[in-house]
């Protein structure tokens, strides 16, 4: 900063790059969850559910698939989510944060990720339980809970949503640097009379 400057300056100077900070990247965080709520609406309402094998939401079931393809499949979709998530943070914090992008970008993609993993994706367990009268069959029931993944399937299909804590970043930093190239050609231009 400039030594020019007072002290109400200098901490009015570091309140908007706090907040600019803070708030380009708040925004960031919700565009990313209205991405990610809108893809899972979609895939709910046509007939891609049965493609995806359910809903963007929901994790993997033990019973939902057969095969490795299938497996595939099912991680193709939130895999195709977090790269449009992780272009989409990175672009907002690339073009209007200030300075640090590549921080702000892996904050903002990282509060997404535990955003949907702890509230937006769901897991069922299915427990079943020993008969209270002998002879009589037992009781199957099933629980939905929100949370971190549990088991190697649920972890391979939410690791898919880590994608956008790689490009996000990434891209922010792509963007913050040629706009400050283009900001530099612009400053070596002769000034036209």
């Amino acid at each position: 900063m400039d030594s020019t400057y007072d002290a109400l300056d200098r901490a009015t100077i570091k309140t908007w790059r706090a907040s600019n900070i803070a708030g380009w990247g708040a925004v960031a965080v919700v565009v990313a969850i209205v991405i990610h709520q809108m893809a899972d609406q979609i895939v709910r309402t046509t007939r891609a559910s049965a493609a995806f094998q359910g809903t963007l939401n929901g994790r993997f079931f033990p019973f939902t698939f057969t095969t490795g393809w299938d497996e595939l499949r099912r991680i193709s979709l939130p895999a195709a989510v977090a790269l449009i998530v992780g272009f989409a943070i990175g672009t907002i914090v690339g073009k209007k944060v200030w300075r640090r992008q590549a921080l702000t970008a892996a904050a903002a993609a990282t509060a997404y990720v535990l955003v949907a993993w702890l509230w937006l994706e769901s897991s069922m367990h299915i427990h079943t339980l020993a008969p209270v009268i002998p002879g009589q069959p037992q009781e199957t029931t099933a629980t939905i809970y929100h949370g971190f993944p549990t088991g190697h399937l649920e972890w391979a299909f939410a690791s898919a949503s880590l994608l956008a804590v790689v490009i996000a970043p990434l891209w922010a930093w792509f963007l913050a640097r040629r706009a400050a190239r283009r900001a530099a050609r612009r400053a070596a231009r002769p000034a036209s009379t």
